[in-house]
């Protein structure tokens, strides 16, 4: 199955190790896309469940359709990333028969990555038995999963604009930025670049941050935490992250 490290894919592993033993395996891809820190932490929350997961690694940069950034870039790329898996499996002697953690919350979103899940003919089990994001979380905790209540997260390329090119400067560029940000205290903060040309970023903090923010010694952290890096002008989103 598709594994990403989040609450929703952890939980399908999870089941599918309850249902399967050792023949469930994980795969996880390993991009320019993915921050290094997430991919680690993914791994270790595979080996504390005592799942198998297995790594493909993968240039999505090279797809032009990806690299320009469009409106529905998500569904090359998940394509892209999910017919890899789907070869691995073969290469493996296995069905062709893969998993993905899309809960009932993410049908009411725009995410173009569904028409690819379709077209794949990819199994989505939270969807069919009706679980929506808040009931994962309930489901995980009851099944003692670290990650029951671990924030939402996505890959580098949605914190660039659409419609500028996804390069892997500009990519490891905010996750450097992002890492910055946790070290100095700032769990959970996502960038937008919302110009790359002129550097001009957004910092969308967690709920709890935002609300220490006021203080003009955390407000100084920022910036020297992003000194240097070549940002412009910084705006901050005075509602913290979209997705909490």
């Amino acid at each position: 199955m598709a594994y990403s490290g989040g609450v929703d894919s952890s939980l399908l592993l999870r089941a599918a190790y309850v249902a399967h033993g050792d023949d469930a395996l994980g795969l996880l891809a390993v991009t320019s896309m993915h921050p290094p820190a997430e991919t680690a932490r993914a791994l270790e929350n595979a080996e504390a469940m005592g799942v198998r997961v297995e790594k493909v690694s993968l240039d999505p940069l090279i797809n032009d359709d990806i690299r320009r950034n469009p409106q529905d870039r998500c569904y090359f790329c998940k394509r892209l990333i999910y017919s890899a898996f789907l070869d691995r499996l073969a290469s493996l002697g296995r069905p062709r028969n893969l998993m993905d953690g899309s809960n009932c919350d993410d049908l009411s979103d725009v995410r173009p990555g569904r028409r690819a899940i379709a077209e794949l003919s990819v199994k989505t089990p939270l969807v069919a038995v009706g679980l929506d994001k808040k009931s994962v979380r309930l489901v995980a905790r009851e099944q003692g999963l670290s990650v029951w209540d671990q924030p939402s997260s996505s890959c580098l390329a949605t914190r660039i604009v659409t419609g500028f090119e996804l390069t892997r400067s500009r990519l490891e560029k905010v996750a450097r930025a992002e890492a910055a940000l946790t070290s100095v205290g700032f769990a959970h903060t996502r960038l937008r670049l919302f110009h790359p040309e002129n550097n001009f970023i957004g910092v969308e903090l967690a709920k709890d941050d935002l609300e220490r923010f006021i203080s003009l010694d955390l407000r100084s952290k920022i910036k020297e935490a992003l000194a240097g890096m070549g940002f412009g002008r910084i705006f901050i989103e005075i509602d913290g992250r979209f997705k909490p």
